[in-house]
Formats: structure tokens, C-alpha cells, sequence
């Protein structure tokens, strides 16, 4: 027997795409705190955030169309229930982000990291194991050595206790697609989380009375 049919049965070794995609989205994602705080300047919190998730809403829901025909009662309830927590985080952060600067926002933020595992046990009685823990103390402290802490004034005020609000809602929505994201088609989740999330921050921009974004291309952008 040849090395070649002695392994052709095994099982095929874990992805790495799933590392790969979240390595992504971090990466996306820590950029978008200086493109927000810029952004803020010709639109209010609400508004932004209603526009940013209505149109990656729609981006979603031409991509996955085909899929929503299948969208269960479960699918529905719990891609309306993550999106009212996300809404909740990034109105939190975007409230936060008028009053500090971008950096100590993503500093806070990044709060939720150890946040997470806390939620994951006192709501679902998940206990993470010892290099979970190893996991998050070593990413904590990564994160304080990158956002230069030196710099930083712990002297807390309005915005960053929005912001550390934001984080403890970005912990239990981790939590939350954590729990149910293997019993319910991603896609169709995914649709439902962003509109409802648009939908919930077009409602608190009409009560709030806040301005309309005023026609800027960077806005745009």
C-alpha cells in the first residue's frame, strides 16, 4: 500500500478559513473606528448606523434571496433578537465615539474579549477551559500593548461608559450567535440581523429628533 492510498481515507484535516475569515473581519472591523468617528461629522449616531446596516441589509439580501424562501419562525425570532443587541452595541460605540477619541474607542471596546467567556457562563453554564482563558489574558494584553496605554486617560466619562456598554452588548451578541448559529441557516440570520438593526436605529433617529446626514461624499464613501 502507497503513502497516497494509506491516507486517501482519512478525514481531511481542520480548515483554517474560519481563522482566516475572523482575522479578516477584525481587521475590517478595527478600521472602521476611525472611518465612523470621520463619518459623524456630517451625520448624527442613529442616522449613520441606520444607513451603514440598511445598505449592507440590501448588499445581503441580493446575495442570499434565493436562500430567504426557506426562512424558518426560529431563524426569524433569533436574527431579530441578535440584531436588537448589535443595534444596542453600535449605538452605544457610535454614541461613544462623539465625545472620545477612536483610539481609546477601540481600546474599550475591546473590553468584550474577556467579557464573552463571563456571558457564555452565567447565561448558557459554558465553562471555558483553561486555554480559552490562557487565550483571552494573552489577546487583552496584546491589545494594551497596541493601543500604546501610555497615552490613554482612565479618567471615565460619559463616552467611555457608552462605550464600555457598547462592549458588554458586542460580548452577548457573540454569545447569542455562539448559541444559535448551528441551528439556523447563516445567511437568512444574517439578512434579518442587519435590517432589524437598521430598522431599530431608523427608529431612534426619528424620536431622538435628530438632523438628516447632511449630503457629503465622504459620507457617501
Amino acid at each position: 500500500m502507497t503513502p497516497l492510498t494509506a491516507t486517501a481515507g482519512l478525514p481531511p484535516g481542520p480548515s483554517r478559513l474560519p481563522d482566516l475569515v475572523l482575522i479578516g473581519v477584525t481587521m475590517i472591523w478595527g478600521f472602521t473606528f476611525l472611518v465612523v468617528q470621520h463619518a459623524l461629522q456630517w451625520a448624527g449616531p442613529f442616522s449613520f448606523v441606520s444607513l451603514r446596516f440598511g445598505v449592507a441589509g440590501l448588499i445581503a439580501l441580493l446575495l442570499s434571496w434565493r436562500e430567504l424562501h426557506g426562512l424558518t419562525r426560529r431563524e426569524l425570532l433569533t436574527g431579530a433578537l441578535v440584531g436588537s443587541v448589535l443595534f444596542g452595541s453600535y449605538s452605544l460605540q457610535t454614541l461613544g465615539l462623539q465625545l472620545i477619541p477612536s483610539s481609546k474607542s477601540a481600546f474599550l471596546t475591546g473590553l468584550y474579549v474577556p467579557l464573552v467567556p463571563l456571558f457564555q457562563l452565567l447565561l448558557f453554564r459554558h465553562r471555558p477551559r483553561l486555554a480559552a482563558w490562557l487565550g483571552i489574558i494573552v489577546a487583552f494584553g496584546g491589545l494594551v500593548l497596541l493601543s500604546d496605554p501610555r497615552g490613554l486617560q482612565f479618567n471615565f466619562g460619559a463616552g467611555e461608559w457608552l462605550t464600555v456598554a457598547g462592549a458588554a452588548m458586542i460580548a452577548l451578541e457573540i454569545s447569542l450567535v455562539g448559541r444559535f448559529a448551528g441551528q439556523c441557516h447563516p445567511r437568512r440570520v444574517a439578512v434579518v440581523q442587519l435590517l432589524t438593526v437598521s430598522l431599530l436605529a431608523a427608529l431612534g433617529w426619528q424620536l431622538s429628533g435628530e438632523a438628516a446626514p447632511q449630503s457629503h461624499p465622504v459620507l457617501l464613501v
